[in-house]
């Protein structure tokens, strides 16, 4: 036990302004969860070490001394002052041991959408490990900066020969599934049998990342199911898609994972069967040379979270 002076422990000071606070060895024997006969046995040490009696005892209970009284007084601010430094310690410790797991949302299928939940969760049940989300272009992502700034990243299925040829991990997360998705403010969202039909006529949101190659297989897939492309409105990002949804009247194109866990929207397969739009599934790529334990943790909780999503 450390000793502030000599024959004086912080154990001591602590059970001291406890007895003092609660005029009780007893009480105080609990609060500080020790025996009655080891609090007596601390009090006795620490009046020992300062050659004075803290306490008059009687039968039913014990009050300060005079000289207990002036040592309460004087000690009570030290004391509190060294657990606030003890805290703060404590406190920098642990942001000093936080961990950051970068992963790169690459634009052209805008991962965050369907990330926030499982990220939200992981944070949740390691406070220490904090996720961030970053947008990222093509050329970005693969010019050799995702082995240096991200720990890992969503992409489109048809980027799985270029994470490869970059040394990378690539793990398929789910299949193309492409549905027609509506909200929870639509006038057709509580209609039984809903299909692609009753949407034809609806004003669509198309998401346009500026990535040439996901732009064409989207509207392709429009055009493919005879859907008119005269009242498009253009929306950058996935979120951005969301907001035009919640406005109702309006369709967007997105993967049945979006509308799996989420009871405010209505999901409506453009496909006859689930994978007939292969080029529409997305993966995770990794460096498996640098993944620490955190890491293997969250990539363990995406594909468990995207497991059940299908």
């Amino acid at each position: 036990m450390y000793d502030l002076y000599p024959g004086i422990t912080i154990q001591q000071l602590r059970v001291f302004l406890v007895a003092a606070n609660t005029q009780s060895f007893s009480k105080t024997a609990v609060e500080v969860n020790m025996t009655v006969s080891s609090v007596s046995r601390v009090i006795a040490s620490l009046e020992t070490a300062l050659g004075t009696a803290l306490f008059e005892r009687s039968k039913q209970r014990i009050t300060l001394s005079k000289a207990g009284e002036k040592f309460c007084k004087d000690i009570k601010p030290i004391m509190k002052h060294f657990e606030i430094a003890v805290n703060n310690a404590r406190e920098n410790a642990s942001k000093e041991q936080e961990e950051i797991i970068r992963i790169a949302d690459l634009m052209m299928i805008d991962m965050a959408v369907y990330l926030l939940p499982v990220v939200k969760d992981f944070e949740a049940r390691y406070p220490n490990i904090r996720c961030m989300l970053e947008p990222v272009d093509h050329d970005n992502l693969f010019n050799g900066r995702i082995t240096g700034k991200y720990d890992l990243a969503m992409v489109s299925d048809s980027l799985e020969l270029f994470a490869k040829r970059a040394g990378l991990t690539f793990k398929h997360l789910i299949d193309g599934d492409p549905c027609l998705i509506i909200t929870d403010n639509h006038p057709l969202f509580g209609k039984e049998d809903l299909s692609v039909e009753d949407l034809r006529n609806e004003r669509i949101v198309a998401l346009d990342s500026g990535y040439s190659d996901y732009k064409k297989m989207t509207f392709g897939i429009y055009e493919r199911f005879g859907f008119s492309m005269k009242d498009v409105t253009i929306v950058p990002t996935a979120a951005s898609a969301e907001f035009e949804l919640k406005k109702g009247n309006c369709v967007a194109l997105f993967n049945s994972a979006y509308a799996s866990k989420r009871s405010d929207v209505r999901a409506v397969k453009i496909y006859p069967k689930s994978g007939d739009g292969r080029e529409f599934g997305f993966g995770i790529i990794y460096d498996s040379s640098r993944l620490s334990q955190s890491k293997k943790r969250l990539i363990a909780s995406i594909e468990k979270y995207f497991e059940t999503a299908q």
